[in-house]
């Protein structure tokens, strides 16, 4: 009886263990993913602004840390530089480097060193974190281990948390839309931060330990609370190249739109001289132009005039000149005509020697 008893008991602690590891391993797959789309929306910008090296630093030391700071990762997950600042006599504990107080905590400044925090495999129920599966028995990062000899398993967990999180659908349609997606990413990020014990802001773990990876509730990394908010070192930096990227989007929108309406006003006056110089060929095309007589038609024109009064001082001054029907207009609508200013104001509209010839007989 009490061999069946301990048997049940014996597979209800590894049942309770299953489920625990389960759930540690849902609970992280959720962490992963927060910090997957912040993965991912950095890389959007980085590849949008990758050009411009003075934006895309403050990212850049974000994820990798800088020369200036006390980490320094390489891409691949990689250690190049850990401050002696960071040690704790001869090692580089896990609690020392995911808990950031006053300058130590260096794992805790860039975003990779974070991650490594949450997702390393650490002893007992915390061997299965943020969705990567058990790497083995040596492959395990927690209590007093040093961080340098586990670099190994830091880059195949970065690697892998790289090959789940890196975005295949290429860039959004504008800069703007990046830089948003980027700030609901980092919002929803730093929204995962809980208050715990110690006064420390936790992401990961469940707020009650050290960060020591020695158990479930200790995989996780820690932010020193400072006064009633708390400071998040590459979440800041994050922050402060965002309103640098956005003043740079802001400066190109409205370069951009400047170009535009200087480019519409030339094709718009471009547009009023060409209308004008065909409104003055139109009207050239359509003024009559002046109307040129030969010889032939003006001696033709001139016997038929209309005279309108022979002076009376001459000879037969009461015979009028008779006027000849010609299909011509009368002369007053000819424009070459015009009153002699020698005679005596009467209007001539024939020839001199025709009026002589008339006088004479």
């Amino acid at each position: 009886m009490w061999r069946n008893v301990l048997v049940l008991v014996v597979l209800i602690e590894v049942y309770l263990e299953s489920g625990m590891a389960n759930d540690q391993a849902g609970y992280y797959q959720n962490e992963m993913e927060v910090l997957c789309n912040l993965y991912r929306a950095l890389n959007r910008v980085l590849k949008k602004y990758g050009e411009n090296e003075p934006l895309r630093n403050g990212l850049v030391s974000a994820i990798y840390g800088s020369d200036e700071g006390n980490t320094l990762f390489e891409s691949d997950g990689n250690i190049k530089k850990l401050a002696w600042r960071c040690r704790d006599g001869r090692t580089n504990a896990r609690a020392l480097l995911c808990s950031y107080k006053s300058g130590k905590g260096c794992f805790a400044e860039n975003l990779l060193g974070a991650f490594l925090c949450i997702c390393t495999p650490g002893n007992n129920d915390a061997n299965q974190v943020c969705g990567v599966s058990h790497l083995g028995r040596d492959n395990t990062w927690f209590g007093w281990q040093d961080a340098r000899r586990k670099e190994a398993l830091f880059k195949e967990v970065w690697g892998k948390f790289k090959e789940k999180c890196t975005d295949q659908a290429g860039n959004s349609l504008t800069g703007a839309g990046d830089l948003e997606t980027l700030k609901s990413a980092l919002k929803n990020t730093t929204g995962k931060l809980r208050d715990g014990a110690n006064g420390f802001f936790y992401f990961g773990g469940t707020g009650d330990g050290g960060c020591s990876g020695s158990s479930g509730s200790d995989v996780c990394v820690a932010y020193k609370r400072e006064g009633t908010g708390v400071s998040v070192v590459w979440a800041d930096r994050i922050s402060q190249a965002l309103v640098k990227l956005e003043e740079a989007e802001s400066s190109a929108k409205a370069a951009t739109i400047a170009s535009a309406q200087q480019a519409v006003g030339s094709t718009q006056d471009l547009g009023a001289v060409v209308e004008n110089e065909k409104s003055s060929e139109a009207t050239t095309q359509t003024a009559p132009a002046p109307r040129k007589e030969s010889k032939a038609v003006k001696e033709e024109e001139e016997p038929g005039a209309q005279v309108t009064q022979i002076p009376r001082n001459h000879k037969n001054a009461s015979k009028k000149i008779e006027k000849r029907n010609s299909p011509l207009s009368t002369l007053t609508n000819i424009p070459h005509l015009a009153s002699d200013p020698n005679e005596d104001g009467s209007l001539l509209t024939v020839p001199r020697w025709l009026l002589l010839v008339v006088l004479l007989n």
